[in-house]
């Protein structure tokens, strides 16, 4: 592998794009933190979740379509009578999604186990600790619930080390197991990137930056030609899932101010497509 291939499977390009844009608009805007830039980016994510719903010889996956259907129905029950419990798991959910997605080690080993917890406890931890405050708010924006006891001080303090312990043992582990150093290189260069990413943003925008062009575009590259075989019918499925959204955000009652209700209504959707996505896709990888 050389350079310019780490370069490109790493995302490396589009995640700085995606930073340098969102600076941008800040700086023309004099606002940052907008809940247009999340409902954005969900957008650009959503196409390739869309893909669990297309059959190999038939045009839908039936069984995956009665998964997400009874999926859908209990996490908006949940949502409405246990929405602190639910965002929780939405959390842990996104943890292992995004970890065993994302990692470069082989399925079925210790090492992606590893890599996988080292990857996604970041995306939640590494927000946590650099907005603390912000991140509070947020969850209780979302769910209503303090998470300020969950999220103190020690307990942050106490994660992240746990967390550096993994990572550098991760560093070890992948120097031992693999041959190519490129790919131990490739790993701490995306995990270094996203510290300063998850640094210097706000967590929303981070997020963004992290689920559009990180998670979502490698994803998306791996299942291109099944998006382009199927275009018109994963368009059709991520606007029906922007439609759902809508209704919920219009006929759902609530206190919040506009720019709460959409933040909501964000984390909510997503919750609703991404965790069934989320064990679709694990099951898929694991089976």
């Amino acid at each position: 592998m050389d350079v310019r291939q780490l370069v490109r499977e790493s995302n490396f390009l589009p995640m700085l794009a995606s930073v340098g844009a969102l600076f941008a608009y800040s700086w023309w805007t004099g606002s940052a933190n907008n809940p247009w830039i999340l409902l954005i980016g969900i957008a650009a994510g959503m196409p390739h979740g869309a893909t669990d719903l297309l059959g190999e010889s038939s045009p839908w996956n039936t069984r995956a379509a009665i998964f997400y259907g009874i999926s859908i129905a209990i996490l908006y029950a949940s949502w409405t009578f246990w929405p602190g419990f639910t965002l929780g798991l939405f959390l842990v959910v996104s943890i292992v999604h995004f970890g065993t997605e994302d990692a470069l080690s082989k399925k079925w080993s210790w090492l992606h186990a590893h890599e996988s917890v080292v990857r996604g406890s970041l995306v939640v931890l590494l927000p946590s600790l650099f907005y603390r405050e912000e991140v509070i708010e947020l969850f209780y924006l979302v769910s209503g619930a303090d998470w300020s006891g969950i999220l103190a001080p020690e307990v942050v303090k106490m994660g992240l080390n746990i967390w550096f312990i993994g990572l550098f043992s991760l560093f070890g582990h992948a120097a031992t197991q693999w041959s190519s150093w490129e790919r131990v290189l490739q790993t701490f260069m995306e995990l270094g990137l996203l510290v300063v990413v998850f640094r210097i943003l706000h967590p929303l925008e981070a997020f963004v930056v992290y689920f559009v062009a990180g998670h979502s575009l490698r994803t998306a590259h791996k299942l291109r030609h099944v998006l382009r075989a199927h275009a018109l019918p994963v368009l059709a499925l991520t606007f029906a899932t922007f439609g759902a959204a809508a209704l919920y955000h219009f006929y759902v009652p609530t206190q919040l101010e506009v720019d709460g209700k959409m933040i909501r209504t964000a984390f909510v959707a997503l919750s609703l497509f991404a965790i069934p996505h989320a064990v679709w896709r694990t099951y898929a990888i694991f089976k």
